[in-house]
């Protein structure tokens, strides 16, 4: 495959049309699929066209649901406070991008139709709020993803535990669904209990849609830690620069930028 990134630019639109668009990468052993496979080059440029397509052309579609439906983002000045404890802040930009990585993603490649029953687990561990078993869901499906499957999905399994990639109908059906869950998940960052215009909620995760057929794109096209890496990056542009502005302005000052930012980018 071209490695240009206007090449890859390229072949990203073409797999938002069609997820099971070729080519896949086939790791030849489990740890190859942990390997940092883009340049660090085109991850910087990645993040900048992502920001500036989720700010400049989401953000005023969020705005504008934000202010119609009139909901408030959880993320208070009280939850900045906690952010200064360190490992809380790095819970953030560690923990969370490699479990949800694993939750939603992982599993293209291993777990065929038996990943739609752990993404369904996830969500309800994410609910309700089980952190223990949030670790040994991720352990699980970490283990049962190395094991070679086969069935009417029709997985191609290679030689060495792990290396399978799915039938062309499961990965585009996967990468939908995926993105769709994983974006929704993130209404819990919003207080609806003044909500109106509800119809209008969609547009709220518009960012999580997006950003989620890309991480799909990465996982697919490169490796999980590819897509790990790039999600932990994603979150912490923001996260960092709430950190640091904490310290340096005013209470308010910083809660008219921390809206601003959760609103635009919203992790």
């Amino acid at each position: 495959m071209n490695n240009t990134f206007f090449s890859l630019l390229k072949d990203y639109i073409q797999f938002l049309k069609n997820p099971a668009v070729k080519p896949f990468v086939v790791h030849k052993t489990v740890i190859d699929d942990w390997k940092f496979k883009m340049s660090f080059m085109n991850l910087f440029k990645w993040i900048i066209v992502v920001y500036a397509f989720v700010l400049i052309v989401l953000g005023p579609l969020l705005g504008l649901a934000v202010s119609a439906m009139g909901v408030s983002n959880v993320l208070d000045m009280n939850t900045v406070a906690d952010m200064r404890n360190w490992r809380i802040f790095l819970l953030a930009i560690f923990w969370a991008p490699f479990v949800e990585e694993i939750v939603f993603r992982y599993w293209f490649k291993g777990l065929g139709r038996y990943g739609y029953i752990f993404l369904l687990f996830a969500v309800i561990g994410l609910l309700l709020g089980f952190r223990f078993a949030w670790l040994v869901f991720i352990l699980v499906v970490m283990f049962l993803a190395w094991l070679p499957f086969e069935g009417k999905y029709g997985i191609i399994l290679g030689k060495d535990i792990g290396c399978a990639i799915c039938s062309e109908q499961f990965v585009r059906r996967s990468v939908y669904i995926s993105s769709l869950v994983f974006g929704c998940m993130h209404w819990v960052n919003y207080d609806f209990s003044a909500a109106q215009y509800v119809y209008l909620a969609p547009l709220l995760i518009l960012p999580q849609l997006c950003v989620g057929t890309f991480l799909a794109w990465l996982r697919l096209r490169y490796s999980v830690m590819t897509g790990i890496v790039f999600h932990m990056v994603y979150n912490s542009i923001p996260l960092l620069s709430i950190f640091i502005m904490s310290y340096v302005l005013s209470p308010e000052e910083l809660s008219r930028i921390l809206n601003m930012i959760l609103f635009n980018v919203n992790l």
